[in-house]
């Protein structure tokens, strides 16, 4: 008979490398806030890093973080936009600033701002964080006027 391999639970430290790793992006840096590595070597501090990230609860906790972090912004940046949208077709203060707005985010403008074609994929990379605080404060715009 086969032995069934036994997966344990993730540990604490664990989870919030998983955490700080989905947030930063960086492996490193996740070890460096979930585990005590003042002292260590730099060649220590990889080693760990790597066995870390290679244990599969951790990458099935990253995968799950991920794929939450996804759907809520998803959601998120769609609702904005929809508002957004609303905006530059009620307010005509606002409807320049709005209508710049989708445009860029939808990849609307070019090189040398030619026009061209977009798709309906939504991008985060496209906006700076200026571009989602404007967003933001013309939706407060809005529903204050509503």
């Amino acid at each position: 008979m086969k032995k069934k391999k036994k997966i344990r639970k993730i540990t604490q430290r664990e989870l919030k490398w998983a955490l700080v790793y989905v947030k930063t992006g960086n492996k490193s840096e996740a070890y460096r806030q979930a585990y005590s590595s003042e002292n260590m070597k730099p060649e220590t501090l990889q080693r760990n890093t790597v066995a870390v990230s290679n244990r599969e609860q951790v990458i099935n906790k990253v995968e799950e973080l991920r794929l939450t972090a996804a759907n809520k912004t998803i959601v998120t940046l769609e609702g904005v936009l929809n508002r957004v949208h609303e905006i530059s077709l009620q307010n005509r203060n606002d409807r320049a600033q709005a209508n710049n707005i989708l445009m860029k985010h939808l990849g609307g403008y070019e090189v040398h701002n030619r026009q061209k074609v977009v798709d309906d994929k939504i991008d985060l990379s496209r906006l700076t964080r200026d571009e989602l605080a404007t967003l933001v404060e013309l939706q407060v715009k809005a529903r204050r006027k509503d």
